[in-house]
């Protein structure tokens, strides 16, 4: 998942936890169309005129530009405007279909074999790279290709690692040119890829930033991520990490290939390291407009719902994501059983969701999976919202624990920071000094990513790649997925049993029989005490009132910018 807000995912939000954007009394403003659009008969269409600049400031970078490695909502929000996929999502609010899937390089949704195990798209005519080179179906299995390539390009989806025949064993195009044999192309416009077992959901695969064209001629390989070609409305013209991105319109986009991107603005500034408490005041005097990594921050949410010309210009939504403290079950003292139980009794989610704003910043979680896939809630540690420190000091004696350093990853600033200095207070009473080393939020799932750096806690969040359980708990908990870098498996745990049950599930044809069987691994991931979760996460955006079209896609967990427009 993404970085957006700290967190890490990518980013499906379910259409059945997104909050009615913009007008009710729990606020937000606008209408689903953010002062633009028109919804009628739950269609909704972005209404706006072409021209001026869209100014968007952040407090870090993106985790990468190379589309093959991000895998943070705000890469993805960026991919979006810079490069197009096999399919992609409708813009639109989540009530008007914003999660629903349409075609963007293909000409239509795949077709699928009797055995359901090879899909097969043919690409559209006249979609072209930024140089004007047509795009072909051998650009597409180029880009796929370059996915596997761990070490070079860690950081991105490994869906298709996972999902496609010989998948597992295929190392890479650098270090395989001969290609993976489950993507066979057929001609210039025809693409096809054969799964290892049937696997519903691959069209959602196929919308994920992983399928976006590259041409090999272009491929500058870890060095792509400064200047990755565009396919898309825009493109990069400069790039300063850590500083700013600067988009312009890509001449060779042709809108008449693109039912879904409007490029109402001629030009993107994104300007980081803009200082998270003058974010918003950027943003109320029009000198920014939407900001990229952060939401209203806690002091200034009563503020900003109270004031009814504010509140016209924010969006409060239940993003579907789900915040949690990831133990290391590999390091001391969480590699430990009865240590992380004890844990689920000694963290004080009261003062974490403080940190983040109070009751706007969501429920208090009780397992990893939003309650809102179906499953019947449960709590396998009940406790008050502040902990219960009786139990907790039980269950760290009956471990043996009597205090000591640990070393917790954090970002500098921010929610973030404030955050994990929540949970750094609550857990000193009981003998933890929490050291925290603070990193800038770009690289901050990088750190948290890489097992030798060994940080015993880190507080993360995840959304799901797309509407689907599969996509929060397999990345997570899969301990065959464990690798080196660009590992989003923050906890280490590496549990025979709750791999077999995912792999299980992963086979599972029947969306009703593997929810089930996702259910059972929800439960047995709060048994293992490898994560404490923390909130479900719901936030306020806020953008300027010259903007139209500024609703939250369900999808991006951000504003759409590719139909948003200026006034």
């Amino acid at each position: 998942m993404r970085t957006t807000r700290a967190m890490r995912t990518v980013t499906a939000v379910l259409a059945l936890t997104l909050s009615a954007v913009a007008c009710g009394d729990d606020g937000g403003g606008g209408g689903p169309g953010g002062g633009g659009g028109t919804t009628t008969g739950g269609t909704f269409e972005p209404k706006g005129t072409k021209g001026g600049t869209l100014e968007i400031v952040s407090n870090g970078d993106a985790d990468y530009l190379d589309p093959q490695r991000t895998y943070s909502t705000i890469g993805i929000a960026i991919q979006r405007a810079l490069n197009r996929q096999l399919l992609t999502y409708k813009a639109a609010p989540a009530d008007s279909g914003g999660l629903e899937l349409v075609p963007d390089l293909a000409k239509a949704m795949p077709e699928v074999s009797a055995d359901g195990l090879t899909y097969t798209f043919e690409l559209k005519d006249g979609i072209k790279f930024e140089d004007g080179a047509e795009i072909t179906a051998a650009d597409v299995k180029y880009g796929v290709e370059r996915s596997f390539e761990l070490d070079t390009l860690s950081g991105g989806p490994e869906h298709m690692r996972q999902t496609l025949a010989g998948g597992l064993e295929f190392k890479g195009i650098y270090q395989d040119p001969k290609g993976l044999s489950s993507i066979k192309v057929d001609g210039d416009k025809k693409i096809s890829f054969t799964l290892k077992q049937p696997y519903a959901d691959f069209r959602y695969v196929a919308a994920l930033p992983t399928t976006t064209p590259v041409q090999k001629a272009n491929d500058t390989k870890d060095k792509f991520n400064l200047h990755p070609t565009s396919t898309g409305p825009y493109k990069i013209v400069s790039y300063k990490p850590e500083k700013e991105i600067v988009f312009d319109r890509n001449p060779n986009w042709d809108p008449k290939t693109d039912e879904v991107r409007k490029a109402y603005v001629d030009r993107i500034e994104i300007t980081e390291g803009v200082d998270t408490a003058d974010i918003l005041n950027r943003l109320e005097s029009g000198d920014a407009d939407i900001s990229l990594d952060t939401t209203v921050e806690p002091q200034d949410i009563a503020r900003v719902t109270a004031d009814p010309v504010l509140k016209e210009q924010s969006n409060k939504v239940n993003t579907g994501c789900v915040r949690y403290l990831s133990l290391n079950t590999k390091v001391a003292p969480f590699d430990n059983p009865k240590v992380r139980e004890a844990m689920q009794y000694a963290v004080n989610k009261e003062t974490y969701r403080t940190a983040r704003g109070g009751p706007t910043a969501g429920d208090f979680a009780t397992s990893m999976l939003p309650p809102t896939f179906g499953q019947e809630s449960f709590d396998l540690y009940p406790a008050a919202p502040t902990g219960d420190a009786a139990k907790a000091k039980a269950l760290f004696a009956e471990a043996g624990y009597t205090g000591g350093k640990i070393l917790m990853l954090a970002t500098n600033a921010g929610k973030g920071l404030a955050s994990a200095q929540a949970v750094q207070a609550a857990l000193k009473p009981f003998g933890m000094n929490v050291e925290l080393k603070q990193v800038a939020p770009g690289v901050f799932f990088t750190e948290l990513g890489t097992p030798s750096k060994n940080y015993a806690m880190g507080i993360a969040g995840w959304c799901a790649d797309w509407p689907s359980p599969s996509t929060y708990l397999g990345p997570l908990f899969d301990g065959t997925q464990i690798k080196p870098n660009g590992n989003q498996n923050y906890s280490q745990l590496d549990d025979p049993a709750i791999n077999k049950l995912i792999a299980e599930a992963n086979r599972e044809g029947d969306t009703a029989k593997a929810n089930a069987k996702w259910f059972d691994i929800d439960r047995k991931i709060m048994e293992s005490g490898a994560i404490v979760p923390l909130l479900y996460d719901s936030a306020l955006f806020f953008h300027s009132a010259r903007l139209k079209n500024a609703f939250i896609h369900p999808y991006l967990v951000h504003e759409d910018f590719t139909v948003v427009a200026v006034q």
